[in-house]
């Protein structure tokens, strides 16, 4: 979820300041796992996860130290992470924060405000819901111009294949959603064909760029329409 804000960040950053950018990251990429028990009830360290602690300060430090190397210009971004504390921080790229207390809440508002289209990356049981909560709205979208574009940024097929077991577990993650959104959206529309060419699934930064901006425009005006109405 970092990436989207970084992409923000460095905007209006020349391809070297944002390989030096990429790079710093690269020391420091993610943080420690199994943090979901770091903190107590009373908001305290919990015993044994000093190393822990000590590695997501170092990520959340590497992570401040290059947001301070971007140029003055930089893009808008706005951060509604779970805040499911200890083991999901935000992200310190955005620059501007909000907070839902339910996630169902969250999910749903982040749906419904992404007029100009959604972008997925990988994910899981927040991700899936997300998803289908955008297919509830395209279902019943008044024609194609309506229907927000799906992106699934998939670079290794994760979203176009299912997942592999054995005893030991997952040993090929992925989620096919490919076949059932086209089922789905072949059952209720008469204009499958329209709207399936706005779910992609790609790493083509120009076809999602070109995608998205099918819609950008009426986006752009019914979100002034919202601002401008009276209260």
């Amino acid at each position: 979820m970092e990436a989207t804000h970084v992409g923000a960040t460095f905007a209006y950053a020349d391809d070297a300041t944002f390989v030096r950018a990429l790079t710093a990251l690269g020391q420091e990429p993610s943080l420690p796992k199994g943090l979901g028990n770091i903190l107590t009830k009373l908001g305290d360290l919990a015993p044994g996860y000093e190393e822990s602690a000590d590695g997501a300060r170092k990520w959340l430090n590497k992570g401040l130290e290059v947001r301070d190397s971007a140029p003055k210009e930089r893009g808008e971004s706005l951060a509604i992470p779970t805040w499911f504390y200890g083991s999901e921080p935000s992200t310190p790229f955005a620059s501007a924060y909000a907070k839902y207390f339910q996630n169902s809440i969250r999910e749903e508002a982040l749906i419904a405000q992404s007029r100009a289209g959604i972008v997925y990356a990988q994910g899981g049981g927040g991700t899936l819901r997300e998803i289908f909560q955008d297919v509830e709205l395209n279902f019943y979208a008044s024609t194609p111009d309506d229907f927000i574009p799906m992106i699934f940024f998939d670079p290794d097929g994760f979203w176009q294949r299912d997942a592999e077991f054995d005893v030991s577990g997952v040993t090929r993650p992925g989620i096919d959603v490919g076949d059932i959104l086209d089922r789905i959206f072949r059952y209720g529309r008469k204009d499958t064909a329209q709207i399936l060419k706005k779910v992609k699934f790609t790493t083509e930064f120009d076809e999602i760029a070109a995608v998205i901006g099918t819609r950008a425009r009426k986006a752009q005006r019914e979100l002034a329409a919202v601002l401008n109405a009276p209260i």
